[in-house]
């Protein structure tokens, strides 16, 4: 399966109005939930690179540093 339409690739914004146009009537929904995903994953990757310190240092048995 080729992912080109008319010989071109398909970039992720041409996906993104084919998906938008597929949804008709619930465009508004489908856009506000693909909104709080990616603000969902950028949260979640903030979260694992902030505790990835905290962790190691835990595991490490250097918790006394680590919560000061």
């Amino acid at each position: 399966m080729s992912l080109t339409m008319n010989s071109r690739p398909v970039t992720l914004m041409t996906l993104y109005r084919i998906i938008l146009a597929a949804a008709g009537t619930q465009e508004k929904s489908l856009r506000r939930s693909l909104r709080f995903g990616v603000l969902t994953a950028v949260l979640r990757g903030a979260a694992l690179v902030i505790f990835i310190p905290l962790f190691t240092g835990l595991a490490a048995g250097e918790w006394p540093r680590v919560c000061v």
